[in-house]
């Protein structure tokens, strides 16, 4: 009785482990606008973000994300772009100026430049390396992933 127990016990966890990775790195709708609002509050500062919805597009894991910031009383429009779970584009403007940054991996390999509102530079490589750099344009992180030569880049563009 104790030795069918146990096996019933070790089929049980077995399926288990075979069902859960799949939902664990499920990506939906609801995930492609949560990192699409954490990007724009991290790169621009943005509190009130609103009705925010995806669209999934063709292929696995692509959504288009649109939604509003209010700022002072008046909502400006937004949208970014998700290709297989990674954010490519962002788009945000206000009467002020307009913001459109573009993943370097899709556009011939040229660094990506986002100032933030603190004064800070964060300069994003073609390969997933990312550099940030204080107000007076001092380095202050650089992603493991980095090299030199990404190291290199990423000074040029950020005193560009």
């Amino acid at each position: 009785m104790q030795h069918q127990r146990h096996r019933v016990s070790t089929t049980f966890l077995f399926t288990l482990a075979l069902a859960v990775p799949g939902t664990v790195l499920a990506y939906d709708a609801k995930d492609a606008v949560r990192d699409c609002e954490m990007r724009l509050r991290s790169d621009y500062d943005l509190t009130d973000l609103r009705n925010a919805h995806a669209v999934q597009l063709s292929g696995d894991k692509n959504y288009r994300v649109t939604g509003n910031t209010k700022i002072d009383g008046d909502k400006y429009p937004w949208t970014c772009d998700i290709e297989k779970r990674r954010i490519v584009a962002v788009d945000y403007s206000n009467s002020n100026r307009r913001h459109s940054q573009r993943s370097s991996r899709f556009d011939g390999g040229t660094p990506e430049v986002a100032p933030r509102r603190s004064g800070e530079v964060e300069v994003r490589m073609p390969g997933g390396c990312t550099v940030l750099y204080d107000r007076n344009g001092e380095l202050r992180n650089r992603g493991s992933s980095c090299s030199s030569d990404d190291r290199r880049r990423a000074d040029k563009a950020a005193d560009a």
